[in-house]
């Protein structure tokens, strides 16, 4: 009998499913969409007032590309901290601790929604 040293599992769209009707609307370039960036806009709005949202966003979505092609090549997942904060210092915030804490703030509000997950058994 083979012995294992460790079971891996992969938590979204295997374990728990996204249901993306539960998630909040958000409108951006007059298109409305199912998202938590509506959430991540008045935090960020809050904490950078003086790099416009439009920054993040188009940083946002050039990282989140990035990551995908690098976990499709390496199979590695990159942590939601991690991933705000290259978005954050793509958008032109600098490297610092204030900019990791904004990460730290923008991944928790982001997984605010736990009513979007339907766990399946």
């Amino acid at each position: 009998m083979a012995k294992y040293r460790a079971i891996l599992f992969d938590l979204f769209g295997t374990v728990a499913l996204l249901d993306p009707e539960k998630l909040p609307l958000f409108e951006w370039n007059g298109q409305t969409t199912r998202s938590t960036l509506g959430a991540l806009r008045r935090l960020y709005a809050q904490q950078v007032p003086d790099v416009p949202f439009s920054q993040f966003f188009t940083a946002l979505t050039h990282v989140a590309r990035e990551l995908g092609e690098e976990r499709a090549l390496r199979l590695r997942e990159v942590s939601c901290v991690q991933r705000f904060l290259l978005t954050l210092i793509r958008a032109g915030l600098a490297e610092s601790s204030a900019t990791r804490c904004l990460a730290e703030e923008l991944a928790v509000a982001h997984a605010e929604f736990p009513r979007a997950s339907v766990c399946k058994v």
